[in-house]
């Protein structure tokens, strides 16, 4: 039985997915370009898992900085004076109730939360290079933006995880891309969308842009482009 003649067969470069984990990102290349699609979308489960973490650490924080000022301002000279008053049941009943405002102040927050994510989650963009330059196309509840900004111009992407009240979001634990140009103006696209999602995003919005794209060295000493 002969053997089959390796040197015919094509050379195939294996290569996995780097999208992030529930990311719903849609990507196109060509050659040295790539163009992002960011489409609508609804919350999903994952979505609102991060939305009652958020919540939680919200309200917590609240909670801990009410109660140690009510305990400096209210008890704070009676303490020393009166122990016996603070009883074991005095201290359950205190649980009890910052218990309760915490449950209250996190379903506040979680529907706050809520509602504003869906919002941004709708927004439809698409995000281009084109020879060096970074085309933007956004559509929405959010309101329409249109951006054609150059690689001089461009300053910095930046990830934020927590987004100041703007025209873009009315919660400010709201995560986002952020595209800081030399004249000071900032674009910001991907309101709501999760950390990884936005990091991949900017990574490869900077190899793009840079003209980095990543080689790897095959065996046989030549170089390809890995997608």
């Amino acid at each position: 039985m002969s053997q089959p003649d390796l040197k015919q067969q094509p050379d195939f470069t294996l290569s996995y997915d780097d999208l992030p984990r529930h990311c719903t990102l849609l990507r196109e290349y060509f050659d040295d370009d790539v163009k992002i699609t960011a489409p609508a979308r609804k919350l999903e489960r994952h979505d609102r898992l991060r939305i009652r973490v958020r919540a939680a650490v919200s309200a917590a924080r609240w909670i801990g900085i009410g109660l140690l000022a009510l305990c400096l301002i209210v008890f704070g000279g009676a303490v020393h004076h009166h122990r016996p008053l603070f009883s074991l049941g005095a201290c359950v009943v205190a649980a009890a109730f910052g218990l309760l405002v915490f449950v209250f102040l996190c379903a506040v927050r979680c529907a706050s939360l809520a509602d504003a994510m869906s919002r941004a989650l709708s927004q439809n963009t698409i995000i281009a290079t084109n020879h060096g330059r970074l085309l933007i196309e956004s559509d929405g509840p959010l309101g329409r933006q249109s951006s054609d900004i150059s690689r001089d111009q461009l300053r910095e992407l930046r990830v934020v995880r927590t987004l100041p009240v703007t025209k873009w979001s009315d919660e400010q634990d709201m995560s986002a891309l952020q595209i800081l140009l030399t004249d000071g103006r900032t674009v910001q696209i991907g309101v709501g969308r999760d950390l990884r999602e936005l990091r991949w995003l900017a990574g490869t919005l900077r190899g793009f842009l840079d003209g980095a794209r990543q080689t790897l060295t095959r065996s046989d000493g030549k170089e390809h482009v890995a997608i």
